[in-house]
């Protein structure tokens, strides 16, 4: 069996090792090998990193192997997927409000919403690929509603629950390896929600939310075996926005709603593989903030019985920051996702009313960054009253 090096990983171990670490690669054997063959049916494209020689220098050199890509997107959907916003979960309320009385708004109500989407990311200047797919399904429900008084301020608090997965597959650009991830968890979380007018719900508004979620990680490299590690910990966010109307019409208006978002997470994993490479999850206690403005018409339609009903076409954009990049470190070397600190992202959506107790909402957003970045997402929301 031919264990000398071949050409291609004799560059990439000059470019990725010290020459003191070139000279003892044979020495210091990984329990982590890469197939060994002497003829490879891959054909000729995949024989270089086939060759054993390669294998301790591979094995701790993290650029030449896809699974920092999996394991980085696992923490970043862990992060990511229970976030959430006024209008993610309960589109808007103000329906009640016009469709019914003052009274009738004051009624339990539940909703549902269920998200899908899916992405790119790179790291190691585009050495590792990575695509990630993810879904989610939540529900909650208000549990506690005060108004002062008729036109005046209201705060109304709720819990809800969820499950999410993803799943990812991430490839290495040299070797062509290839490594899947995916993550299933749970969450449950409490909302708050104040409006300065609770029945119109124009003007200010804050809103806050508090998720703790667990997830089951797997990491799975090609001929290697499956790794298995836990995550959790508290994800949330607080939101303040103001609802400015800049044109009205006889049953139609047209408003901007300007809003800030500060977002905090707080997911933690880190894993140690059966060949004893030391895998630290980095990026928790990440803050993201979220600054943008969703211009809306308002638009009255008459409906059963005389009553009206809202329909909400609109257009969001937001600046998204991140305070810190998400990534992973391998044995004392750091590898980071990149593009994603800071995004641009843009919603078109639609929120509408079916009848006096059914409300539904629906977006498809999309954003991206610098080093390929992109992620796309589709939302569809139901809200029934009682």
């Amino acid at each position: 069996m031919d264990r000398s090096r071949s050409p291609e990983v004799t560059s990439a171990m000059d470019r990725f090792l010290s020459p003191e670490e070139t000279g003892a690669a044979h020495d210091d054997v990984s329990e982590r090998n890469y197939p060994v063959e002497e003829n490879n049916p891959a054909g000729p494209e995949r024989s270089p990193p086939l060759v054993s020689a390669a294998a301790p220098f591979m094995a701790r050199q993290a650029p030449l192997r896809p699974e920092p890509g999996a394991y980085a997107a696992n923490l970043a959907a862990a992060n990511t997927l229970f976030m959430t916003g006024m209008h993610d979960r309960v589109g808007e309320p103000a329906y009640a409000g016009v469709a019914t009385s003052v009274t009738d708004q004051d009624v339990p109500a539940m909703w549902l919403r269920a998200v899908g989407g899916r992405g790119k990311s790179t790291m190691a200047n585009g050495g590792i690929a990575t695509k990630f797919h993810s879904q989610i399904l939540q529900l909650g429900g208000r549990g506690y509603a005060s108004r002062q008084h008729t036109g005046g301020d209201g705060l109304h608090i709720g819990v809800m629950a969820g499950r999410a997965h993803s799943g990812n597959r991430s490839r290495a650009a040299f070797t062509g390896y290839e490594a899947r991830g995916n993550v299933k968890g749970y969450a449950l979380g409490l909302y708050g929600t104040w409006h300065h007018d609770d029945i119109c719900r124009k003007g200010p508004y804050m809103d806050l939310s508090l998720h703790y979620g667990w997830f089951d990680n797997r990491v799975k490299g090609e001929s290697l075996g499956e790794e298995r590690y836990r995550s959790k910990g508290l994800t949330g966010a607080a939101e303040a926005g103001y609802h400015q109307r800049l044109f009205s019409g006889r049953r139609t208006a047209l408003y901007l709603k300007p809003s800030l978002q500060i977002g905090w997470m707080g997911i933690r994993a880190a894993h140690t593989e059966r060949n004893g490479d030391r895998f630290t999850l980095l990026g928790s206690g990440n803050i993201q903030s979220r600054l943008g403005g969703r211009l809306y018409l308002e638009k009255l339609i008459r409906g059963e019985n005389d009553r009206l009903r809202l329909s909400k076409p609109y257009i969001e954009t937001n600046w998204i920051h991140n305070t810190r990049h998400v990534g992973v470190g391998i044995n004392g070397s750091a590898l980071m996702q990149e593009g994603g600190k800071n995004l641009a992202e843009v919603k078109l959506g639609h929120e509408a009313q079916a009848n006096s107790r059914l409300a539904l909402w629906g977006n498809l957003g999309y954003q991206a960054g610098g080093g390929g970045f992109n992620n796309t997402v589709g939302t569809l929301g139901v809200k029934v009253r009682f």
